[in-house]
């Protein structure tokens, strides 16, 4: 920073940090809908959706590897395609679990 911007902060704190001019403030922060499918212009809507238990990422320690195991709910056979682009997914690693064996 120069200090002249240092100088412009000091100035302001010393001031009580005064509330500035609502009128120059960005509008409210637009969120998505919670439970909206934001990608279905890129991939069209999914037809089936697995949802991962909730994990809390701890501040502070050792990296974590989280591998939880999540029923789909899928009991047919089915076809599974992988995001168009890689910009969407990163660092994904999926496995299936049989549970039972399969004849033939």
């Amino acid at each position: 920073m120069s200090d002249e911007d240092i100088d412009t902060l000091v100035a302001w704190v010393d001031a009580g940090s005064p509330f500035g001019n609502q009128e120059d403030l960005p509008g409210p922060k637009q969120y998505p809908v919670v439970g909206e499918w934001r990608l279905a212009e890129e991939l069209g809507q999914p037809d089936h959706v697995i949802q991962s238990t909730k994990w809390d990422v701890p501040g502070t320690g050792q990296d974590m590897w989280w591998e939880p195991e999540v029923d789909t709910g899928i009991t047919e056979s089915r076809c599974l395609r992988r995001p168009l682009t890689a910009l969407l997914t990163m660092q994904t690693l999926t496995s299936w679990l049989r549970t039972k064996r399969v004849s033939g």
